[in-house]
């Protein structure tokens, strides 16, 4: 056989006129060749899984760093992770689409307020009422205690 032969497969009638040991050699061949694939085959999927998850671990930090600038509390960031989906927020190009994300938020804020910071609330003089002008006297509780 010349060398285009050899990459050809050859038919049913050529194998059959071959001796057992030339087939068996050749089967063998074919086994280890197919064993070479396969392995590559599964040090690919194992590189691409390692890969995957990388990258999923950026875009949840990506996401866990926008959270956290939306005001959700650090001791919450995990929760709020496993209550949004992730991989829902994510553009085309694999990144963090912020429009989804703070849709997300903001939907996850209405069902679960305490995972994020409290909106600042009024200070008690902001409810008193009395305004002090620059030339007036604020009352002491003296004043008020003796009026």
């Amino acid at each position: 056989m010349n060398n285009n032969d050899e990459t050809m497969e050859p038919t049913d009638d050529q194998l059959a006129q071959l001796p057992a040991e030339k087939l068996a050699q050749m089967l063998r061949e074919k086994r280890r060749s197919e064993g070479n694939y396969r392995t590559q085959l599964r040090e690919v999927e194992a590189d691409r899984d390692r890969l995957a998850e990388a990258v999923q671990g950026y875009q949840r930090a990506s996401f866990d760093e926008f959270a956290r600038g939306r005001k959700v509390l650090d001791s919450a960031v995990d929760d709020v992770a496993e209550k949004v989906n992730v991989a829902e927020l994510l553009g085309d190009d694999g990144q963090l689409d912020e429009e989804r994300a703070a849709e997300a938020l903001e939907a996850l804020r209405s069902t679960k307020p305490h995972f994020f910071e409290a909106a600042p609330s009024k200070s008690s003089a902001d409810f008193t009422g009395f305004t002090a002008d620059a030339g007036e006297k604020s009352a002491s509780w003296g004043d008020i205690l003796n009026a």
